[in-house]
């Protein structure tokens, strides 16, 4: 609802307006923050600026653990969230990023999860030049020698990662494949402490890859964004340029996502 001014203009509803900054400002502090900080910030009366918490509280919107203590976002704002993202389409919400990543760099840009043993492709966007490099969605290649295959692997829980390492073929694919199982490991140690993965010439001869994890609103790893390239165009500062772009790009999915 809204009211007119006698100019026709339309005036907004003034608590709607400090309701939605007391979420924001909260959302910025996971500490809390205090009646008379957020009162200041929303230039009211502390006593307005309670009136309106005690409203916000009564919708577990926001809460107070302890009397007198500092407000915090509440867990209905968690609740609304996951409810939303359950009813969206993760390949959806990430199209436009990886759009736009592809277009930066002109690679190939490819989304994927862990199922099973296989990484299975979500969803690739493909480089618009003559050489450039496809996964396709269904990949035939084992985890360890792709770079989302490693950033999911390195993520996963320790008796799962060993049971999968345990499963793997070990076979030379490539001129650079890793075929040991200690080697796999130090390498996988090496993906978690870096945050992210890389493959030169692992899964094919020619092909170079760079990886990096996408989290849930929990916290959890549970996709890979991968930028693939043609190892001629793998030289220094464009494996920097790639991981940059990465970065940006998984930030931005995982702010779609909710995380």
């Amino acid at each position: 609802m809204s009211t007119r001014t006698g100019r026709g203009e339309v005036k907004g509803l003034s608590t709607v307006d400090r309701a939605a900054r007391v979420l924001e400002l909260l959302a910025d502090q996971p500490v809390g923050l205090g009646l008379g900080d957020l009162a200041a910030a929303l230039g009211v009366k502390p006593q307005t600026a309670q009136t309106l918490l005690r409203s916000l509280e009564r919708h577990e919107l926001v809460f107070q653990p302890e009397r007198g203590g500092p407000y915090q976002l509440g867990p209905q704002v968690h609740k609304l969230s996951q409810r939303w993202l359950s009813r969206c389409d993760r390949v959806t919400l990430a199209r436009a990023p990886m759009a736009t990543l592809a277009r930066l760099l002109n690679e190939t840009v490819y989304l994927g999860e862990l199922r099973g043993d296989r990484v299975l492709g979500l969803l690739e966007i493909h480089a618009d030049q003559a050489l450039s490099v496809s996964h396709g969605l269904e990949s035939r290649d084992e985890p360890h020698v792709m770079a989302t295959g490693k950033v999911l692997l390195a993520h996963l829980p320790e008796d799962r990662r060993e049971a999968l390492l345990a499963r793997l073929d070990l076979r030379q694919r490539a001129p650079r494949s890793l075929t040991s199982l200690e080697d796999i490991r130090r390498e996988l140690e090496g993906v978690r402490t870096q945050g992210y993965a890389v493959t030169r010439e692992e899964a094919a001869a020619g092909v170079c890859a760079l990886a990096v994890p996408l989290r849930d609103p929990l916290g959890r790893v549970v996709a890979a964004l991968g930028v693939t390239v043609p190892a001629v165009r793998f030289a220094s500062p464009r494996p920097t340029q790639i991981l940059d772009g990465l970065k940006r790009c998984a930030a931005e999915i995982e702010r779609r996502w909710g995380a």
